[in-house]
């Protein structure tokens, strides 16, 4: 793999001096959140009564609104020791757990496991998979926000963009943002349907997600992408 992958597979990335994250998404009034939140909510009436783990939970965001929705307990894992202390300082209501999703060792089994565009963090696809199996109970279900395949191979709000390829299925991309630089890995939903069969987490939903009227009211330039999936929701229900 290459230099770019390394970046992206590097779930501590956040951390770095040149990445002041908290600047963009701070808290739940960010646009992208209110985005993210306008699909998920959907899911929400699934959570009620749940346990709920959030893996790469940031700002806390969703974990909170996990618990307005009236999940039973919620937990977040977050590599990234500057976004797990915004987490505690907005929401020390709630678990935030300093760990990467193969460092994480949990007291107990959840219904619900959710990852809003942290797989794109994660190298080896297969052993996440694995291990978020494992963190479900029997008729659990993994909610996951990832990038649209073709979205984030074209030029975006004049960042500077790079891209490394991995296959057919899979590449690299690396974003130039004011407050930092990012790299992620950008997989196609058919590589996540087959890494699902393969781990017993059997795709049941993909929506995709083009950008909302109240985001484009919100940030007009996502107006030049009206109608074209930026993101996809999956559901994965464990199947064995």
């Amino acid at each position: 793999m290459g230099e770019l992958f390394t970046r992206a597979s590097d779930q501590r990335q956040y951390d770095r001096d040149d990445v002041e994250w908290s600047a963009e998404r701070i808290s739940f009034a960010s646009p992208t959140s209110v985005h993210f939140w306008e699909y998920l909510s959907s899911c929400s009436p699934s959570w009620l009564g749940k346990d709920l783990v959030d893996i790469g939970s940031g700002s806390g965001w969703l974990l909170d609104q996990a618990k307005q929705a009236g999940a039973r307990h919620v937990v977040g894992i977050e590599p990234s020791r500057k976004n797990v202390e915004l987490a505690r300082r907005q929401y020390p209501h709630i678990t935030t757990v300093l760990a990467s999703l193969e460092e994480y060792s949990p007291s107990q089994n959840f219904d619900i496991a959710v990852a809003v565009m942290s797989l794109v963090h994660i190298g080896d696809l297969q052993e996440a998979f694995k291990k978020t199996h494992n963190l479900l109970n029997p008729r659990g279900e993994f909610q996951a926000i990832v990038p649209d395949f073709d979205y984030f191979r074209r030029p975006r709000h004049d960042y500077e963009v790079s891209f490394e390829d991995i296959d057919a299925d899979e590449y690299v991309t690396m974003v130039k943002r004011p407050f930092g630089t990012l790299a992620d890995i950008v997989r196609s939903i058919d590589r996540y349907r087959a890494v699902g069969n393969e781990t017993g987490l059997r795709l049941v939903e993909d929506v995709p997600m083009p950008p909302t009227e109240k985001l484009m009211q919100t940030v007009p330039r996502y107006r030049g992408s009206a109608g074209k999936p930026m993101t996809h929701l999956l559901r994965f229900i464990v199947e064995k």
